[in-house]
């Protein structure tokens, strides 16, 4: 490889793919293969980030509410369109994917989601989200990756087979940054990460080119962790080529990284976590438009992945979320569009969960100082219910994740 060529795939690497970069601990002595499998109870969560801002109203719609069209007399959701879930609250049309996994019992909807004081800032309240902090304060480091650094207390230092967690896109490593490093990998494709780290790895197994130097611990640090990388890629590589997928993806977000985590998946590659973004919904206008293709490409996207896994025996202990900074404002703008407002609904899709609406109607006759919606549910009493209910770890470590206690909903 030329230097040319080894500086361009570096800076891939710290730009899109951003594989592994944080390890802070070189490894001490032999590796103890752990069984992340039983340590996590064998499921999987993915979550799917709806990058910008999902406007909760249009994708829930309250549409036996007249306050709600009275709102929106341009944008609100035709009633005889919506899909009814009950006499109050119906979902997009473009949801038919999902409405059909609700009619199933597989989808649960939690209204009202959100916390106080709510930012509406994109940068920040993505930041908020992924920290699973208040609002008030600002913390480097993110829930998933304390919560992981709990369950495998010595990931740093004897880090496991497999990756704790696996978020394909997006170089924000906030989510996956523990106390003391990356719990997890970053990646665009399989087959480039292999690539990549294949083609800058210096096999030292042999003892070659041992430096017997003052700078021996750093050079040895490194090292450990380009073997690290490279054994990443390679079970990465491994269970991309060992994989199938059943069904045909659209070419579109996030049904491209949904088939790419299928396939992982098919082929052995266990983790607790995958994370996935579905980027365009900051809709300040043109809303009916571009909230339509969205919903669309979701609704299949998640569709198309849960019956992939299901037609290779796969789905039973894997669920499906959504996340969003913010959601809307209740009203629509000049511009055919909605700004940046407070709660939204989210949705959890899979087989083993409570299928029904939890948080209530959204409360369209009152509102914030702001004019933007109350919120009846933390974002973070969700993500305690995944780890006390789905994957079956305590509330003490729930607590401690989130620096503070957070009631479970009952999801599962």
């Amino acid at each position: 490889m030329t230097r040319k060529e080894f500086i361009k795939k570096s800076l891939m690497a710290f730009g899109s793919l951003m594989f592994l970069p944080r390890i802070v601990h070189p490894l001490l002595g032999q590796r103890t293969i752990r069984n992340l499998q039983d340590l996590f109870n064998n499921k999987t969560v993915v979550l799917i980030n709806l990058s910008g801002g999902n406007d909760g109203l249009n994708t829930v719609i309250p549409y036996s509410n007249d306050n709600y069209y009275n709102l929106r007399p341009s944008i609100g959701i035709d009633p005889s369109s919506v899909l009814a879930l009950n006499n109050d609250l119906g979902l997009h049309p473009e949801l038919s994917e999902l409405y059909d996994f609700w009619q199933l019992n597989k989808l649960a909807i939690i209204e009202n989601v959100g916390y106080n004081s709510q930012n509406l800032s994109h940068f920040r309240s993505t930041d908020i989200w992924r920290s699973g902090s208040n609002s008030n304060e600002v913390v480097n480091t993110g829930w998933v990756a304390r919560y992981i650094e709990q369950v495998v207390q010595d990931i740093h230092t004897n880090p496991p087979q497999y990756p704790s967690a696996f978020q394909i896109g997006n170089s924000n490593t906030l989510q996956l940054t523990g106390n003391n490093g990356m719990t997890g990998v970053l990646v665009d494709d399989p087959e480039t990460f292999y690539q990549l780290v294949n083609e800058t790895y210096d096999d030292l197994s042999n003892g070659e080119n041992d430096l017997n130097t003052y700078g021996k611990q750093e050079v040895e640090f490194i090292r450990q962790i380009s073997t690290l990388s490279f054994n990443y890629a390679d079970v990465i590589q491994s269970a991309s080529l060992n994989g199938q997928n059943t069904v045909n993806y659209a070419n579109t977000s996030p049904a491209r990284d949904l088939k790419i985590i299928a396939k992982l998946i098919s082929g052995g590659l266990y983790s607790p976590f995958y994370l996935v973004h579905q980027g365009g919904y900051d809709t300040h206008d043109n809303q009916l438009y571009r909230h339509d293709i969205l919903m669309n490409n979701l609704s299949s996207s998640i569709s198309s992945f849960i019956t992939d896994l299901h037609n290779q025996g796969l789905h039973e202990n894997i669920v499906v979320m959504t996340t969003s900074e913010f959601g809307r404002r209740p009203f629509e703008n000049g511009a055919f569009g909605t700004d940046h407002g407070t709660s939204a609904p989210h949705f959890l899709v899979g087989n083993n969960i409570n299928s029904s609406i939890i948080g209530g109607n959204p409360n369209l006759s009152s509102f914030d100082n702001n004019q933007n919606l109350h919120h009846t549910i933390d974002y973070r009493q969700i993500f305690t219910s995944l780890i006390t209910e789905w994957f079956g770890h305590s509330q003490n470590i729930a607590n401690t994740t989130f620096n503070g206690s957070f009631e479970p909903l009952g999801l599962f």
